[in-house]
């Protein structure tokens, strides 16, 4: 009977312990970290519904913000372990479920930590995981309200680009640090770049007072550039915080240039090609700069192909990129126009163009009629007097078109003065005539008009009007 006693002590006092274990998550075949396939199909996304950092928070005060968690599952719930490592973020559930597709509303405590440093920061994180494995570690910030005023300005004492260095030597700059402000700031400085040191790391500035930070550079080893490059942040305990980004010159340092150029080794227009017909066109591209640089071609089109896409070059090196074309189907031009662009590393841009020709070329039929329904030559006019006739426009170019109509005259109106007509078609185009004034024994006026066809031919149509 003790012995029973015993077992099923023992079982009862196992049970929290299993309560609590992450195999309670685990199915067949997951156990030992595996999530049984269920990690990608079945994942989960959490934000804020309003975000902490939009507010700003005192040292000490709370604030409690609602962390939407949604089970992006069509068909299975998610049961979640919510925890956190920061003190002062209290969590309204360690645990919950969210149904297939839904979204459960975690509540989230935060008390903002006492401020140290200059940082206006805090960082924060809860991590989650579900029954299958599947962690979100999801990391945010607060940030202090800014009870104080932050003005102030930064001015170089000597600006370092109006000096050089060799490389390894050391050069000291003095950066002018004011307070506009009415209180107190103290500042932090932090480089971005090795081999950059400061006279101080930290200090403060009274109200209206300043502060000279020595900026010291060691020259870094020469590259392909003339210059340097450095940069460092200057941050303050009342929120503000700038980038401050400077060049330092190299000594006895020649402007490196940069410069190349191209020769067909045969000419894309010597050559005539059918469509669909496909040539090859040396491209000889020669570095005459002073440094090594790279190559890219820039094409977005299906009619050209290159041997390669980019390629690098030494200085006073020759390289021949095959240019691959292939014709076009028939358009109306005689020749088809091709361009791509050359970019090199060191700045060079270049747009290469250039035209292939059709071994026949395309057929220019641009033909159409032009004729009076009633001639106006047959109609005499008085003087002032208005009338209308209609001018007809036969298309026959093979293709629709477009006429546009006009005339020397302001004694001819047209309505419309653009026509558009079918292939093979007729359409009628008004031309209204109001009769200028008679001068001494004139018998009649003589009037031209001009028809153009969107594809290029022309028609001449001239009369003469007899007075009344």
């Amino acid at each position: 009977m003790k012995k029973l006693l015993a077992v099923l002590l023992t079982i009862l006092m196992a049970v929290p312990l299993f309560a609590f274990s992450p195999v309670l998550f685990a199915k067949d075949g997951n156990k030992g970290g595996g999530n049984g396939g269920k990690e990608e199909k079945c994942n989960f996304t959490a934000r804020f519904e309003k975000e902490p950092a939009t507010i700003g928070m005192e040292a000490g005060q709370e604030e409690t913000f609602i962390l939407l968690v949604t089970n992006n599952c069509g068909m299975e719930q998610l049961k979640i372990k919510a925890s956190s490592e920061n003190a002062g973020l209290e969590l309204g559930n360690a645990e919950f479920e969210v149904a297939p597709k839904g979204t459960f509303k975690l509540t989230v405590k935060i008390k903002q930590p006492p401020k140290s440093g200059t940082s206006n920061e805090v960082h924060w994180m809860i991590k989650l995981v579900s029954q299958y494995g599947k962690q979100l570690e999801f990391k945010f910030i607060t940030r202090y309200k800014i009870t104080q005023e932050c003005r102030y300005t930064v001015k170089w004492e000597k600006d370092p680009t109006s000096g050089k260095l060799d490389p390894g030597q050391e050069g000291e700059y003095g950066l002018v640090v004011t307070n506009i402000g009415s209180t107190k700031i103290n500042f932090k400085v932090t480089s971005k770049t090795e081999g950059l040191r400061f006279s101080v790391n930290e200090f403060s500035v009274e109200a209206r007072q300043k502060f000279v930070l020595k900026v010291i550079v060691k020259q870094t080893a020469k590259g392909q550039e003339i210059f340097s490059k450095w940069a460092f942040v200057i941050a303050t305990d009342c929120g503000g915080q700038k980038e401050i980004i400077f060049r330092v010159f190299f000594k006895a340092t020649e402007q490196p240039s940069c410069k190349f150029t191209l020769r067909w080794q045969k000419s894309p227009e010597s050559v005539k090609l059918d469509p669909g017909q496909e040539a090859e066109f040396p491209l000889e591209v020669t570095n005459k700069g002073t440094q090594k640089t790279t190559i890219k071609v820039e094409y977005s089109g299906e009619f050209l192909k290159f041997s390669a896409r980019e390629f690098e070059l030494e200085p006073g090196a020759k390289f021949v990129l095959k240019v691959t074309v292939k014709q076009p189907p028939v358009g109306k031009e005689p020749a088809t126009k091709f361009s791509f662009v050359l970019v090199a590393s060191c700045g060079q841009k270049v747009q290469i163009s250039f035209r292939v020709f059709y071994k026949t070329p395309p057929a220019n039929n641009c033909e159409f009629e032009v004729r009076w329904e009633k001639n106006p030559a047959n109609t005499p006019l008085k003087a002032g007097q208005r009338e209308s006739f209609n001018l007809l426009i036969k298309n026959k170019t093979g293709k629709n078109m477009k006429f546009s109509a006009s005339s020397g005259s302001t004694a001819i109106k047209f309505s419309p003065d653009r026509l558009e007509v079918p292939n093979g078609h007729e359409k009628k185009m008004k031309v209204t005539i109001t009769m200028p004034g008679k001068q001494n024994n004139e018998k009649g006026k003589t009037f031209e008009i001009v028809i153009k066809a969107d594809c290029g031919t022309t028609k001449v149509a001239k009369f003469t009007v007899k007075y009344k």
